[in-house]
């Protein structure tokens, strides 16, 4: 999967060398911390910067979907608002830059 962006500031100038912190799940739904020995560590993350017009790129691997934990409370919530305990296929983001 191409991934392809800019991050600009609130009146649309480009962002360099602004830091993003990218992750996701593997194949089964489960990201490395939550399968230390399983998992390397910082599998399916990435950290980038982007160039001087604030654009940025990387390939990465599709993701998926995946359910979140539905025995307990959430489990319960999920049901009294008639939801299923699924997440769509996402990408997480953190994005730093100087002075923003």
């Amino acid at each position: 999967m191409l991934v392809k962006g800019r991050i600009l500031d609130t009146n649309g100038a480009p962002i360099a060398e602004a830091k993003i912190d990218v992750w996701q799940t593997n194949d089964d739904g489960f990201y490395d911390v939550q399968q230390k020995g399983i998992q390397p560590d910082f599998n399916f993350r990435g950290v980038f910067r982007t160039g001087d017009d604030g654009a940025y790129w990387f390939w990465g691997a599709k993701p998926r979907s995946y359910p979140i934990p539905d025995d307990g409370p959430v489990g319960q919530l999920l049901g009294a608002l008639g939801r299923h305990p699924y997440r769509p296929a996402h990408l997480h983001y953190i994005i730093e830059a100087a002075g923003a």
